[in-house]
């Protein structure tokens, strides 16, 4: 990105892809608005091994307040088009760690704190991909939660005593915390999620943690991970709104598989070459 100089950056997964509007879409949106610096769309969402049911996330379509981003709302990186100088004037992401878990959320968080104004189109015009070895899977819900635990805390002492009050930031940090205890037993890592129940500040919070640990310590450690894992499932199914695959949708998709294909034949003709 420092390399190159154009007005502006789009950012897109190599196991995703747009469909075939989403750039001029939204970059005609922002030469014709003055006034907005960062557009984001709807995505579509499927899961791997499920092509034929697709969803929309829940709630995308509202204005979002920086209450919102505090608790943890962000919107796919994919759907994201920003103006450069949004990027150049330090909006980017961590490095190492705060590179890889969060990035996305941690860069729109920043963003709503600064009063970037943002806009969110509501035509899906990315299709995303849900796979079991991405940040969302067991083994890396505890690091994301950690980090997310550390990024509150850190941002909430820059926030001023009106916006913590408004946010209701210690609910927020404690919801999160409860999050942290039960991504540690997913994983389990029970000592751990032990002491992060001892971080949770509201009692009833702490009561309602340490009963799930209680509970899950008496079923063998595969049993209450198996049995975590369909809660959270279930309940990450319910934040889509899942439906067949549109017909219009799906002639485009296949067109942007012929072409991937195409594409693969000639790369793979250029390396024989």
């Amino acid at each position: 990105m420092c390399s190159s100089d154009l007005e502006y950056i789009t950012f897109l997964d190599s196991d995703d892809f747009y469909l075939r509007d989403k750039l001029a879409i939204q970059v005609n949106e922002l030469d014709r608005r003055d006034d907005i610096a960062v557009t984001f769309c709807e995505a579509w969402v499927y899961r791997t091994g499920r092509p034929k049911r697709i969803g929309v996330k829940k709630g995308e379509n509202e204005d979002w307040s920086l209450r919102h981003f505090f608790s943890g709302y962000n919107r796919n990186l994919n759907t994201m088009c920003l103006r450069r100088r949004i990027w150049e004037a330090g909006f980017v992401f961590g490095e190492a760690d705060r590179g890889r878990y969060g990035e996305e959320w941690r860069l729109q968080l920043t963003l709503a704190m600064a009063g970037v104004p943002m806009q969110f189109h509501s035509e899906p015009l990315v299709v995303v991909e849900l796979r079991p070895d991405s940040h969302t899977s067991w083994s890396r819900q505890w690091i994301m939660k950690t980090h997310a635990v550390a990024e509150l805390e850190k941002t909430a002492v820059q926030l001023t005593p009106l916006q913590r009050q408004q946010i209701n930031c210690g609910v927020i940090i404690d919801a999160m915390r409860v999050k942290l205890v039960v991504a540690l037993l997913l994983d389990g890592r029970k000592n751990q999620a032990k002491e992060a129940i001892g971080t949770i500040q509201a009692p009833y919070r702490a009561r309602r943690a340490g009963m799930v640990w209680q509970v899950l310590s008496r079923f063998p450690p595969p049993w209450a991970r198996a049995l975590l894992r369909y809660f959270w499932l279930a309940a990450q199914n319910r934040t889509f709104r899942w439906q067949k695959v549109p017909p219009r949708l799906h002639s485009e998709l296949q067109e942007i598989e012929a072409g991937a294909r195409e594409l693969e034949i000639q790369m793979a003709s250029r390396t024989v070459r």
